[in-house]
């Protein structure tokens, strides 16, 4: 695993050029020793908190060039390093975009989309370069929205096919962008529309995990993220977004709720609520438990008379 670390201001297409280089180089230094390699890169994060992200998608890039080489590809092509905006570049950022859905999460995949529409409208992408970049965005966005209902479709067949002719006949760069950015749109609305509710149902189920795991004093993100099948960063980001609130607050306000409960309503005693809560010290009990409702528990139980 190669970890690359950028100024957070770079441009992306700066990046791109700067990871083709180092493959290049890479492949051509392990040829010299008679040595094949497959190489694949994650997209950029801004923390090494996300790392595990960035694995999964550079390995999931990794098993698409398996796969298509499956065929008898040689699979030692190395990666030109061409500079601006290429087709490899138009590439790989429709492939971020794609992953982007699922890691990042929809404002992410909302800004990279925008940005890579303002790039393909740039003076210097040619025509069949727009043409190549739309009809490759238009297959990544249809086939995210199939992933919502398999074997429906938000349009018809002939609807779809006349967003293809667009692309193909129409021999003004302005025009193109135009039409197509319209269907794009109208696309990403939907998916915005189904991903909103999707994660919608990841946050409750997140907080179903909760309340029936909350007495585990081990009780992570991880934990929870795995339980769901995503990673513990989008869980969290996600959570942050939906609930105005870190998970971490969720889990401590809803373990307070539950000791609250029982000062009131039971003989229990301070200590074993406590433990039976999910704090591993009677600190961190009494630590929490102040700074979420202003008093400790014993000055709790007592203002409540028990």
């Amino acid at each position: 695993v190669v970890v690359l670390q950028y100024p957070r201001e770079m441009d992306q297409a700066v990046v791109s050029n700067l990871e083709a280089a180092f493959t290049k180089r890479v492949q051509t230094l392990l040829r010299s020793q008679g040595i094949q390699v497959l190489l694949a890169w994650g997209n950029p994060h801004e923390t090494l908190l996300e790392l595990q992200s960035a694995y999964k998608e550079a390995y999931n890039r990794l098993k698409k060039q398996i796969y298509l080489q499956s065929d008898g590809g040689s699979g030692s092509e190395e990666v030109p390093v061409q500079e601006g905006l290429t087709e490899e570049y138009f590439v790989r950022k429709i492939d971020n975009l794609r992953t982007s859905f699922t890691s990042s999460g929809i404002d992410t995949a909302k800004n990279e989309l925008e940005q890579l529409l303002r790039e393909l409208r740039d003076d210097d992408v040619g025509l069949q370069q727009q043409k190549m970049a739309y009809g490759l965005l238009l297959d990544t966005l249809i086939e995210k929205l199939m992933q919502f209902q398999p074997g429906q479709s938000f349009y018809s067949t002939r609807d779809y096919q006349e967003m293809y002719t667009t692309i193909e006949t129409c021999g003004d760069r302005k025009r193109l962008s135009e039409q197509v950015e319209g269907d794009v749109f109208k696309i990403f609305g939907f998916i915005q529309v189904q991903l909103m509710r999707r994660q919608n149902r990841i946050v409750e189920r997140a907080k179903e995990y909760i309340s029936e795991n909350y007495e585990n004093g081990d009780l992570s993100a991880q934990m929870i993220a795995d339980s769901i099948g995503i990673t513990p960063a989008y869980l969290s980001n996600l959570f942050t977004r939906q609930m105005d609130e870190s998970l971490n607050t969720y889990i401590n306000k809803y373990r307070v709720n539950i000791a609250i409960s029982l000062l009131k309503n039971t003989s229990i005693s301070i200590k074993e609520i406590g433990f039976r809560t999910g704090f591993n010290t009677a600190q961190n009990f009494n630590r929490v438990f102040k700074r979420v409702t202003g008093e400790t528990p014993g000055q709790y139980r007592e203002k409540e008379g028990g």
